[in-house]
């Protein structure tokens, strides 16, 4: 409700009003909000005017979110909704291993070409040796944990060779998951250059299978020396974007 008073005797006329405060009911949040407004207009068409109003809304959920008026209550309730999703990305910078163990002859070492993301690995000698399986070979192992379970498509970012007729000698590497190699057996296609890959030898999409959520163990292992590595992204199949590979350094 409203007051108005109003002066005539002089021109430009005065009017001055004051509003009630009001009490409501906030639907976002079930909290009252309550608001207040006071303003004076002088002469003609020409005038000033202020507002000032407050109210609070916490959302349920995992978010909170306090704010001025209805926009608190708003923004509280749809912060609480979405709350915090888990991720079906996983994404594992090469020298933050574990642990890292060579053989009598080669072992992983920091790399040297330009353009890793963080500081990149590579099995030297370079003397063209090449291992199959994952028996006697160096090999790097990794703490990851896995929002869930399932079948995750495995991506490297790698910098490997090719000779003149497109053969490639220091362009395969394996990676497993808790000690065991199976689907992504001799991951290769990795030209000299910076180059994400989800192949192998065999033709098929690299890949691990993730047997709970959790904390796992993920092996890389030599199976050419030479190859130079930078990071691996594990993406969930069937998720957005699983099948794309990722671009310039990948994700975070």
């Amino acid at each position: 409700m409203g007051i108005i008073s109003t002066s005539a005797a002089a021109t430009p006329f005065t009017a001055t009003w004051d509003l009630i405060s009001v009490s409501y009911d906030d639907p976002q949040s079930g909290t009252a909000s309550t608001g207040s407004n006071t303003g004076t207009n002088n002469g003609g068409t020409a005038g000033t005017g202020t507002s000032t109003g407050s109210g609070t809304a916490t959302g349920t959920g995992n978010g909170t979110s306090t704010g001025s008026g209805t926009t608190g209550g708003t923004t509280g309730g749809t912060s609480g909704s979405s709350g915090n999703q888990p991720t079906d990305i996983v994404v594992i910078e090469v020298e933050d291993h574990t642990d890292s163990i060579g053989n009598g002859t080669h072992q992983w070492v920091a790399g040297s070409k330009p353009g890793a993301s963080g500081a990149s690995r590579v099995t030297t000698p370079n003397s063209g040796a090449l291992k199959p399986t994952n028996s006697g070979t160096p090999m790097m192992s990794y703490n990851a944990t896995f929002a869930s379970s399932g079948v995750y498509l495995v991506w490297m970012r790698g910098w490997g060779d090719t000779d003149s007729i497109g053969r490639g000698h220091n362009d395969s590497v394996h990676v497993g998951i808790n000690g065991v190699l199976a689907n992504a057996t001799a991951m290769d296609e990795f030209p000299p250059q910076w180059s994400w890959s989800n192949s192998t030898r065999q033709h098929g999409a690299a890949k691990i299978i993730v047997p709970s959520a959790g904390v796992h163990t993920i092996n890389v292992w030599m199976r050419e020396d030479g190859l130079e590595i930078d990071k691996v992204v594990f993406k969930k199949e069937g998720s957005a974007g699983s099948t794309d590979a990722p671009t310039g350094l990948g994700p975070n």
